[in-house]
């Protein structure tokens, strides 16, 4: 498939890959970013509160993935 036809990217867009290539291009920034908050917060955050801002940060994880599903469920409908 000739990626650089704007037919093949009109394909690809609305075709049944879409959700597939989707949520890999959001699963690589994710990764950098998720690798690189710890630290950062680790860095940061001030000595008393450490353990609860990484503790928040960790908990927004799942609690992202468990809204996006919501929201899908909701959206779909």
């Amino acid at each position: 498939m000739d990626l650089h036809s704007s037919h093949a990217k009109m394909q690809l867009v609305g075709g049944q890959y879409y959700p597939t290539v989707a949520f890999r291009l959001v699963g690589v920034g994710e990764a950098s970013f998720i690798s690189l908050a710890a630290p950062f917060i680790d860095d940061n955050a001030p000595v008393a509160q450490r353990t609860a801002w990484l503790g928040i940060f960790y908990m927004c994880i799942p609690t992202r993935i468990s809204v996006g599903y919501v929201y899908g469920g909701v959206v779909r409908n």
